[in-house]
Parts: C-alpha cells; structure tokens; sequence
C-alpha cells in the first residue's frame, strides 16, 4: 500500500530528490560571489 501524497517519481524516493537539491543548492552556494565572505567566518569554539 502506497502513502498519499508521497510523490515516488521514476521509482525513486523522496531522500534522493531532497539530496539532489540539497546538492544544487551548495554548488550553487560555493559558486556565487558571497562565496569568499563565507570563508573568511572563523569557527566559534564552544
């Protein structure tokens, strides 16, 4: 029995379709030009 509402398109699952954006949402991030700010964060030590 399948769930309603969970979109299973091509057989796949909803993991694989939220790494894909997760994916493209860091290339994209790494990419722009805020890029070089994010690298000049220096870590917090706790």
């Amino acid at each position: 029995m399948k769930r309603a509402g969970t979109p299973h398109l091509f057989g796949t699952t909803p993991e694989l379709w939220l790494n894909g954006q997760r994916n493209w949402d860091l290339w994209h991030a790494l990419l722009s030009p805020e890029a070089e700010d994010i690298q000049k964060i220096e870590p917090v030590d706790v």
